[in-house]
């Protein structure tokens, strides 16, 4: 080999040491942050951010709440028989659900009844019966008691 061979191998060795340490040099910092980028990833709690936690924990109580509450409507204000006196047309009034006509002790069932006059209609009850929404749960000798939304209301005899 002449020199000029010989002059041409050793500057393509050294092109390729300083290409070789470079790269080495390179991929090496490259494996520095990505370890350190792993480590940060494995120290993280995903999903468990506290404030997010406690945010999603206040939706869910206020969501709840809201499927809780009922609006109760103390009178249907679509009834114009509750502010105008209709001839033929007898008001229920104010937390009025039907008007109680009459109340007696069967032999026969063995139980006392009563007759109760509804906006449509006037049937005869016992204790147990469903009207208006509600169900009767005692009948006494003087009253009436009925029960509708987990409310009580009395209905006594001789009132309008």
């Amino acid at each position: 080999m002449n020199k000029r061979e010989n002059l041409l191998w050793q500057i393509i060795l050294i092109i390729a040491s300083f290409a070789i340490i470079y790269n080495g040099y390179v991929l090496y910092n490259m494996n520095t942050e990505m370890i350190s980028l792993w480590e940060k990833y494995e120290k993280e709690d995903i999903g468990t951010d506290k404030k997010l936690q406690n945010k999603v924990e206040r939706l869910e109580k206020s969501l709840q709440d809201k499927k809780e509450f009922k609006f109760k409507m103390r009178q249907n204000p679509s009834d114009l028989s509750a502010v105008i006196n209709f001839d033929g047309l007898n008001s229920m009034g104010i937390f009025r659900h039907f008007k109680l006509q009459s109340i007696w002790y069967s032999k026969r069932r063995g139980k006392y009844m009563a007759q109760l006059e509804t906006t449509t209609s006037s049937n005869y009850y016992s204790e147990k019966d469903t009207l208006a929404g509600g169900t009767i749960s005692k009948i006494t000798e003087e009253a009436v008691i009925f029960e509708k939304d987990g409310e009580i209301f009395k209905y006594e005899q001789g009132e309008d």
